[in-house]
């Protein structure tokens, strides 16, 4: 009995703390570096944690100059009261500094990204979002990744 009931006490905890998968691809076929993701995020405190163990950059052939990458970071989205995105809260960022060329693909070491959460009244509704800062013949933009919705609450 004693075992059974301190399975029950955990069958009912592990969801709460558990990783859940994750999954990041661009929307945008014109992006000049798309980034590809997979990893999982959890609730820890107060931040949700983001592990990506797997993240790849590429340029495509398409963009005949060299791309230098910056920094990326993950942030939580949601649609605001006109349907568009808004990203409610970002991650540090993280520093990148390398230069890829027309076709290169560069993979990404696994890191842990937290994006605090602290006085969300919820985080229903809502999903990630990759950042990445980039630099192209002297302009500075920016390219999207998105998961699809979380489930942690």
């Amino acid at each position: 009995m004693r075992h059974f009931l301190a399975s029950a006490i955990l069958a009912v905890c592990i969801p709460a703390w558990a990783d859940q998968p994750v999954t990041f691809a661009p929307r945008d076929n014109g992006f000049v570096v798309s980034s590809t993701a997979s990893g999982s995020v959890r609730k820890d405190g107060p931040f949700l944690a983001v592990s990506l163990a797997q993240h790849t950059l590429r340029q495509g052939n398409q963009f005949k100059t060299p791309t230098k990458v910056l920094e990326y970071r993950v942030g939580l989205a949601r649609n605001n009261a006109q349907g568009r995105w808004d990203v409610e809260r970002w991650s540090p960022a993280f520093p990148a500094s390398f230069t890829l060329s027309p076709g290169d693909t560069r993979q990404l070491p696994g890191t842990t990204a937290l994006i605090p959460i602290d006085n969300l009244p919820s985080l229903k509704g809502t999903w990630l979002v990759i950042q990445v800062k980039v630099q192209r013949e002297g302009v500075v933009g920016s390219t999207y990744a998105h998961s699809n919705e979380i489930k942690v609450e």
